[in-house]
């Protein structure tokens, strides 16, 4: 039997323990000693507490953004979206499942998850980033115009492991830059 158990210090400090709990038994297997090994695990507690925190601030931070985010796998899983790319690009009424678990054909139609899969293959194949202003259309119909930045992920050893996707919301600018052209030529007749 394992389980695991918190105490506290009398400088209020708390201390993590795994405590496992087994049988000795005597030459006809019958149990003869009861043995308690209990194991410091504070460190490991506290390092995963923090991790957690920081995964919690990292998520908030993009979560606040102005910006949709998301991590693709090789396999084109999504390994993270924030809630600015769930709010635009997913039906609210389409699939739900845990981040690993949805890849791009179960969130796009297939001539958008085709393109997507082209494009995030062109960033794994070549490692160069890519930059490209892409007009979208969310899942209720309307139309944005995102400046789409992709670029791979790598790890403390340098290997790939996601594709990031940034995409900026710049139709106001697109319509903006239209109107002023449009001024500009009526103005030059």
């Amino acid at each position: 039997m394992q389980r695991d158990f918190k105490t506290l210090r009398p400088d209020g400090r708390e201390l993590h323990f795994r405590v496992q709990k087994f049988a000795l038994r005597d030459a006809t297997g019958a149990p003869s000693l009861l043995c308690t090994v209990a194991m410091d695990i504070t460190d490991r507690v506290v390092a995963e507490q923090e991790r957690a925190a920081s995964e919690r601030l990292l998520h908030d931070i993009l979560d606040s953004m102005n910006v949709s985010v998301s991590l693709n796998d090789r396999e084109q899983r999504f390994l993270f979206m924030n809630k600015q790319y769930r709010e635009f690009f997913m039906d609210p009424d389409g699939p739900k499942a845990p981040d690993g678990q949805l890849a791009l054909s179960d969130i796009y139609a297939a001539d958008r998850a085709r393109t997507v899969t082209e494009l995030n293959r062109k960033v794994w194949d070549t490692g160069e980033d890519v930059l490209q202003d892409r007009v979208v259309t969310a899942p209720d119909g309307h139309e944005n115009v995102y400046r789409v930045q992709k670029f791979l992920l790598r790890d403390e050893k340098h290997a790939p492991y996601a594709v990031c996707s940034v995409a900026t919301d710049i139709t106001d600018r697109v319509r903006a830059e239209e109107e002023r052209l449009r001024i500009e030529q009526k103005l030059q007749q």
